[in-house]
């Protein structure tokens, strides 16, 4: 029965990690599941079975969220965009909460400038309009090899800093509507031939970035924990402009703001429910 549980559970975290703004890490948090998933990680071997069961929960999460999801952005792409912005702004206040915690040092401001930076500098290499369409839909080259190789690299390296959507940087790589479309087609396996390279190539890369930003962020945390929050600020506050400065050009109407209301409304909700648990 505690199996059952934690399927449906790992469900809803693999509807968060195609949410942009969201993240599969405070799903986790909310549902109880996040001290107890970083103890499996700690120890695979002794708990292989629960940790394959989450991945498979999460997979299908993902699978039955991920064309509803991209259906949605590609037809009201406006909304989404300002929805996408409100989830990720959501998240300054706690952030702010946290540094005002910390002793600030001389290194806090550049490090805090270099995140937003460095997530600002995809959006100058991103499409002109935010695109939720498919840019890679066949591996022909190495070039788009190496595209996904990065982008799996990069979405969930840094998805592994608290804060940071996978999904939203997905979408400043210009390759959201990549992934899921591909994630969406593995339902037909008439479709597996094209897509499975895809899933692939994202996944290998994905998990690489997983394996040195976790590497990385273990030793930051141990002796430069007050940086890292400053850096996490960075990258989120770079993520907002980013996705703003994306979206130039779209149009829409003043009650579309709405949409970014209530996305930050609901990002600051799940955080109070967040420091309740």
């Amino acid at each position: 029965m505690r199996k059952i549980f934690l399927f449906f559970k790992s469900i809803l975290i693999g509807v968060a990690l195609v949410l942009p703004g969201l993240s599969g890490s405070l799903m986790a948090v909310l549902l109880g599941m996040y001290e107890i998933i970083v103890d499996w990680m700690s120890a695979v071997k002794k708990n292989m079975v629960n940790l394959l069961v989450l991945v498979m929960g999460a997979g299908v999460g993902i699978l039955i969220s991920a064309k509803l999801v991209l259906s949605v952005c590609v037809r009201y792409p406006v909304q989404s965009n300002l929805f996408f912005i409100g989830l990720v702004a959501g998240g300054i206040p706690l952030l702010i909460g946290r540094i005002r915690k910390k002793p600030f040092t001389g290194s806090c401001i550049p490090v805090m400038l270099i995140g937003f930076a460095s997530i600002f500098a995809m959006s100058l290499v991103s499409p002109v309009n935010a695109e939720f369409q498919a840019a890679i839909t066949h591996v022909h080259s190495l070039r788009e090899g190496g595209i996904l190789l990065l982008s799996g690299f990069i979405s969930c390296g840094l998805m592994m800093l608290p804060g940071v959507s996978g999904s939203v940087l997905l979408i400043l790589l210009g390759q959201y509507g990549t992934v899921y479309g591909a994630v969406s087609d593995l339902s037909s396996i008439a479709n597996w031939l094209r897509v499975l390279p895809i899933c692939i190539l994202f996944g290998i890369g994905g998990l690489l970035g997983i394996w040195v930003v976790s590497k990385v962020m273990k030793k930051a945390l141990t002796h430069f924990a007050s940086s890292v929050q400053w850096l996490i600020l960075g990258l989120t506050s770079g993520t907002c402009g980013a996705l703003a400065w994306v979206s130039l050009g779209q149009g829409g109407a003043f009650v579309h703001v709405l949409w970014l209301v209530l996305g930050f409304l609901l990002t600051m909700f799940t955080t109070k429910l967040e420091q309740q648990k």
